[in-house]
Parts: C-alpha cells; sequence; structure tokens
C-alpha cells in the first residue's frame, strides 16, 4: 500500500500482563474509504487492542501509530490523543441516552465545546440534528425518544454521531476511522442486512470503518480488507475478496476444519431440545428453547440466542434461567 493510501497504520503494537501476552507485536494498514475486519476468537486481542487505540491501555514500548498527518509512541496515547489522531468507537454499548430525544443525543457534535449548548431553542438544536440526520441519509424524526427507535436506527445514529466529525462543509471526508465494537450483535436478525448496506455507503463516499466481528458471513460480506488476531499474534492480513470460508475459519482457529463433521451425526440429535424455559418473568411473555447443534466450529454443542436492546431485559432472563435450573 502506497503511504497516501492508507488512513491509519499500526505498528509493532504488543501488550503483557505480568506473564500473560495479550498483543505480540500487531501491526495492520487500514486503506482510505475502505471497511477493514479485525477478526478473530474470545481471548485473541481484539479487544486489548482496541482499548490501546482508543487511549484507555497503555501498551508496552517501542509500537506506533500513524495517520497520514501524524504518528504517535503506542504508549503516549491518551483519549485525548486518539480523538486527535481522528479515531473515533462505537462500542456495543453504544453510549446513549434512551430516555432523551435522538437531537439530544447528538448534541455532543451539534456544539462540541461549547458550555451553553443546553441553551439552545429546541427548534434550533432539532434543525441542526436533522441535518446531520440527513447527510447520513437516516429517515429518523429527530425530536423521538432514542427508546422508541428500531434497535438498528439506534446504532445508527450512534454511528452517525461519530461520523459527522469527520464530514466537511465542501462535502468532502476528513481524515479519521471510526471502529464498530460487534455492531451486529444487538440487532435482531432482519435489521443485520440494514446495517451492514449503510457501512459500504458510507465507505464509498469516503469514510474508513473498522469492523470488529466474529460473524464471519458479515466480514466476508461487507468488508475490504481483514486481519485476523489469535492469542495476540497477527496470524492473517488479506483481502476479503482472496478469502474463503474455510481459510478464515483456520486462521481463526488455528487448524482446519471440516465443515462435513460438522453437519454429521444422527438427525435425531442434531436439534434435540436441551432446554424449555416459559413463564419466567412473572407470566408475561418470556419463552424460548434452547436445542443442540453446530455453533461456528467442529464441535455439536447446545445453542441458542438471545438478542435485543438493554431494555427487552436479556440479562433478567439470562440470570433467572440460570437460577432456576
Amino acid at each position: 500500500m502506497r503511504s497516501n493510501d492508507y488512513i491509519l497504520r499500526v505498528g509493532a503494537l504488543s501488550k503483557t500482563y505480568g506473564a500473560s501476552r495479550a498483543l505480540a507485536e500487531v501491526d495492520f494498514d487500514v486503506a482510505r474509504g475502505s471497511v477493514h475486519a479485525l477478526a478473530g476468537g474470545n481471548g485473541s486481542g481484539k479487544s486489548t487492542l482496541i482499548k490501546v487505540l482508543a487511549g484507555v491501555v497503555r501498551p508496552d514500548r517501542g509500537g506506533h501509530v500513524a495517520t497520514p498527518v501524524r504518528s504517535e509512541p503506542a504508549d503516549q496515547i491518551t483519549p485525548s490523543v486518539s480523538r486527535q489522531l481522528g479515531l473515533r468507537f462505537v462500542h456495543q454499548d453504544l453510549g446513549l441516552f434512551e430516555d432523551l430525544s435522538v437531537a439530544d443525543n447528538l448534541l455532543p457534535v451539534l456544539a462540541p465545546g461549547d458550555s451553553t449548548a443546553g441553551f439552545l431553542g429546541r427548534q434550533s438544536l432539532r434543525q441542526r440534528a436533522r441535518s446531520i440526520l440527513d447527510r447520513f441519509e437516516l429517515d429518523i424524526d429527530a425530536s423521538r425518544d432514542l427508546r422508541e427507535l428500531r434497535p438498528a436506527e439506534q446504532t445508527l445514529v450512534a454511528i452517525a454521531r461519530a461520523l459527522s466529525d469527520f464530514e466537511v462543509p465542501s462535502g468532502g471526508v476528513a481524515d479519521g476511522v471510526l471502529f464498530l465494537d460487534e455492531p451486529t450483535a444487538r440487532l435482531p436478525h432482519g435489521e443485520v442486512s440494514e446495517l451492514l448496506e449503510r457501512l459500504r455507503g458510507y465507505a464509498s463516499r469516503g469514510h474508513s470503518i473498522v469492523f470488529v466481528s466474529h460473524r464471519l458471513d458479515e466480514v466476508l460480506d461487507v468488508c475490504d480488507a481483514v486481519t485476523v488476531l489469535r492469542d495476540g499474534v497477527k496470524v492473517l492480513d488479506s483481502p476479503a475478496a482472496d478469502l474463503a470460508r474455510p481459510k478464515l475459519v483456520e486462521a481463526i482457529v488455528g487448524r482446519q476444519v471440516d465443515s462435513t463433521n460438522v453437519r454429521a451425526g444422527r438427525a435425531d440429535a442434531e436439534h434435540r431440545e436441551v432446554l424449555s424455559v416459559s413463564g419466567l418473568l412473572g407470566g408475561r411473555s418470556a419463552e424460548w428453547t434452547c436445542r443442540s447443534g453446530p455453533v461456528r466450529s467442529s464441535a455439536s454443542q447446545a445453542w441458542s440466542e438471545v438478542a435485543g436492546p438493554v431494555c427487552w431485559k436479556r440479562s433478567r432472563v439470562c440470570t433467572r434461567t440460570l437460577a432456576a435450573r
């Protein structure tokens, strides 16, 4: 990659906790106007890498982080420096306030650093929020409370708030990178494609996005390049177009996985019911069933997914299920 093609360059990034190695000499480049996947299993180092780049975890000495206009030693990155480098982050917890309106949630970018922003007229605030939503082609009423939006819409509000920092009046896009940490994890299945389509559209306008995920189909469908971490080490860095799913799986788990073995086994055990839950929340509708079957690995395991926004009481369902067993 030519030097003027990258928007972010990370080099020799390491982090140890005592005798444990979380990251080992990790390096990767993010191309301008691309969606770059950061993939890996649990404990691979993805979260540590994001925390280092956000300036909330200090890495070992020796690494560096560079943008086209600035380079910093990795161990000198603070949250302020990270922001100056043009790095923005949307985590699984979106950092939004459900009891406030969409316009109120966009206030930090409507009037950044303005101590009088809270006194803006409601009409003025909504008009300025509407201009941001329009720029990102979001048909959302800025006066609505955030809790009234669908999960995908809430995520898109958080993304628009972050990306709006890079929008310039002339219509171009300033240098910067948005990190999305598992953005589809909280979404119902039917809303995933909507979000992925938006991400591709934002990249086509010049925005640069790092897409952190373990959902391989999404990685291969939406991303231009893929970096895979395993046990804190970069084991794969490739254009997504050059990757087939088996090769990506092998990089993540560290061995070849025969997909025929995943589907093998007796038919009567393939989707056997192993857990049934009903009447869990005081008679209100909270019914679900867990069945055995393959789960993104070579083993047959019990599986089920409990998804939805915080207000849907996912944690309460899980904790009460464990207490009832």
